[in-house]
């Protein structure tokens, strides 16, 4: 983002999607919210931001999810808080 920015080429971020117990933590989001802003891009766009899990991949998904904290992997969420 940087060095387009620095060409003056105007930059846009798609933020999305946004996956649950994957990359939506709060330090994720804040941490790519300040990076846009330093590199100062044109704007950030959000529509769409959820993601829609078609019948089998929604199984396959947290299939995988149960595979990573059976392994002692941690999964957290800014849901996790509540």
């Amino acid at each position: 983002m940087h060095e387009v920015r620095a060409k003056g080429i105007p930059t846009i971020v798609w933020m999305t999607p946004i996956l649950p117990f994957i990359n939506d933590t709060e330090e994720n989001i804040r941490s790519l919210l300040n990076e846009c802003r330093r590199a100062k891009v044109y704007g950030i766009i959000t529509f769409g931001i959820g993601v829609t899990l078609r019948d089998g991949d929604r199984q396959y998904f947290y299939q995988k999810l149960v595979r990573q904290e059976s392994a002692g992997i941690r999964i957290t969420t800014s849901q996790s808080k509540l």
